[in-house]
């Protein structure tokens, strides 16, 4: 009889793993065999609050994600991994609603306790309210820090009444720390 027992719980084992390589359901949806899995782990979250003179304030918040590759064909470096870092600056009105948001997103390669470095910096923006405007947008990186950059403008009837500047970058050291 304990026989039986271990060889059907053995089987229900080995199926319950099998079935964990063809199927995987997750909170977006089914995701089939031979498909491309990430699970992303979010890390580093900080935020600060930068408050102006007319009650609208800036919040700058910053963290990070490892995307873990499950079931990919792709050669990767033993020590090595990826991590993406991602830093937003919103504009909000005293009331709480959202002006305008910028978005930097550099991604890090890091050789754990070795070196990082910076691979591929973008950034994008999100403008709610039309008398706000946007200009000179850059990214990019440099060694281990990504940079973003741009200048959002208020106008009232054409007259520039406020200009925040845009300035701010993601660093990522050895050890895969993103501030």
């Amino acid at each position: 009889m304990k026989k039986i027992f271990f060889i059907l719980l053995s089987l229900f084992a080995v199926t319950c793993t099998l079935s964990l390589g063809l199927t995987l359901n997750t909170s977006h949806g089914y995701i089939a065999n031979n498909e491309q899995v990430t699970l992303s782990t979010l890390e580093d979250y900080s935020s600060d609050i930068i408050y102006y003179d007319d009650g609208s304030y800036l919040v700058i918040e910053t963290f990070s994600y490892t995307e873990i590759s499950l079931f990919s064909l792709e050669f990767e470096v033993p020590g090595e991994y990826t991590k993406t870092g991602v830093k937003t600056v919103t504009m909000k009105k005293d009331d709480g609603s959202i002006l305008w948001t910028y978005t930097l997103k550099t991604i890090f390669i890091i050789n754990q306790g070795i070196s990082a470095r910076a691979i591929d910096s973008t950034y994008t923006t999100s403008i709610n309210n039309g008398a706000w405007s946007f200009s000179d947008g850059n990214a990019y990186n440099i060694s281990n820090v990504g940079y973003g950059k741009g200048t959002f403008r208020h106008k009232v009837l054409f007259i520039t009444i406020k200009t925040v500047n845009i300035d701010i970058d993601l660093t990522c050291d050895s050890s895969g720390n993103i501030v």
